[in-house]
């Protein structure tokens, strides 16, 4: 199996940090970095003096994810290099709570007004771009509603 990676092409990556900046562009792969069950149950919220800011979704969640903290900062590191955080702080986050990870598509709103323009074809592994596509509509759609 190809690593996530490899599977995307670099220059999407580095298009990606320039016109979205590093932690944007953490957020918006965090699903794909870190996997689908841990991606679908946590968010990340920010990264502040070298220390990713998680949102979990209870007190079981974090205790169980102190013991991955190390195999999510390989998996962040392998992205975007060592310096984009050391430490991991677990932030109980309850909005996070319920069933997110097979979520249905229609459940997330639509943002077709997308403010990049990203390359999706050059991922050649269909299951990583179909999920790619479906982080970045989730991305767009909350930035949307936010008002951004």
């Amino acid at each position: 199996m190809q690593s996530f990676r490899d599977a995307l092409p670099s220059s999407l990556l580095v298009q990606m940090q320039q016109e979205l900046g590093q932690e944007e562009t953490l957020r918006l792969l965090w699903p794909m970095i870190v996997g689908p069950e841990l991606g679908g149950n946590t968010r990340l919220l920010n990264v502040r003096q070298n220390r990713l800011r998680i949102g979990v979704p209870d007190p079981t969640w974090k205790r169980e994810l102190q013991a991955l903290e190390q195999a999510v900062l390989d998996a962040v590191h392998r992205v975007c290099g060592d310096e984009c955080g050391s430490k991991i702080e677990l932030v109980e986050d309850p909005s996070l709570a319920g069933p997110r990870l097979q979520q249905d598509e229609s459940a997330v709103p639509s943002a077709r007004a997308e403010p990049v323009n990203l390359p999706l074809e050059e991922i050649r592994d269909t299951e990583l771009q179909r999920m790619f596509q479906q982080s970045a509509k989730k991305y767009f759609a909350r930035r949307k509603e936010a008002g951004q």
